[in-house]
């Protein structure tokens, strides 16, 4: 997954950004540890997907950018559904709206849903036993709620929350020097994948309760950063590295401060605390 995603990035954007946000995607979908293996393979398949959007909106008219959508688009539908159904319809509603390539969006999503039954067919399972188990976790989790995001983790949100602020910031720097007569002609489409995954990123923390640090922060990470390094030449005027900067210093401190509080108080009674998850986190 970790090539898939720096292969489709590095389509549209220079090898190194396209190396780094591929890497750091995959730290916390894969070596974060994760209560069920499910959300780990389903935010995988989560950034290949919004990685191929990306693609599709910049390149819609070239064959990679569409087979690259479909097939991530087959991989998401075998996901978790909470997360993988409402990304995929944010992202093509999102695609639809902006792109002018309409009518290929409609052949690829139906595309991917035969896909998807072709799949059920060959393992033998019933459509109507998915829909079933679909309803199911919608009636306790499709509604987003608050208690999912401190749910059996005590103290991470010290940590996620200013990884939030700290991963938008490219995001938000970027549109607050956008001028209105140089814009790429791509930037309405990107914009509206970023959109669309910032707001799954919101919807997903209150609906899961895993760590927030795997089902929550790649959809912000990775919607941010590509939005800043695509529309890279959007604008012409110097960036106000005061403000950001600042705000970045005062983001990674207070992320220091929520996983020193974290580690020294998340372990057994009687045992000294492990600060192992310390420096990986702080590493990534």
């Amino acid at each position: 997954t970790f090539l898939l995603q720096n292969y489709l990035l590095s389509q549209m954007m220079d090898w190194r950004p396209a190396l780094i946000i591929s890497l750091v995607s995959q730290l916390l979908c894969s070596v974060v540890i994760s209560y069920w293996w499910y959300n780990a393979i389903t935010m995988n398949a989560v950034c290949l997907f919004l990685s191929a959007a990306y693609l599709f909106a910049c390149k819609p008219g070239e064959k990679i950018s569409s087979i690259s959508l479909w097939l991530t688009l087959t991989l998401l539908s075998l996901m978790k559904p909470n997360i993988a159904g409402g990304l995929a319809v944010l992202v093509f509603l999102a695609l639809f709206i902006s792109s002018p390539y309409r009518f290929r969006l409609i052949w690829i999503g139906i595309a991917g849903f035969l896909s998807f039954g072709v799949i059920l067919y060959i393992l033998g399972i019933s459509p109507l036993d998915v829909i079933q188990s679909y309803l199911t976790i919608g009636k306790g989790r499709a509604a987003p709620t608050i208690r999912w995001f401190y749910n059996d983790k005590p103290y991470e949100h010290l940590i996620v929350l200013p990884l939030i602020v700290l991963s938008l910031l490219p995001f938000l720097e970027r549109l607050s020097r956008l001028e209105d007569g140089d814009k790429p002609a791509s930037l309405w489409s990107v914009f509206s994948v970023t959109l669309a995954s910032v707001i799954m990123g919101i919807l997903s923390l209150l609906t899961n309760s895993d760590t927030n640090l795997m089902v929550g922060v790649p959809f912000f990470l990775l919607g941010s950063f590509c939005f800043y390094f695509l529309t890279h030449s959007a604008s012409s005027l110097p960036p106000p590295r005061t403000l950001w900067t600042y705000v970045a210093f005062l983001s990674v401190l207070f992320i220091l401060r929520g996983l020193i509080i974290y580690q020294s108080n998340f372990h057994a009674k009687g045992t000294t605390p492990d600060f192992q998850n310390f420096w990986f986190i702080f590493a990534m």
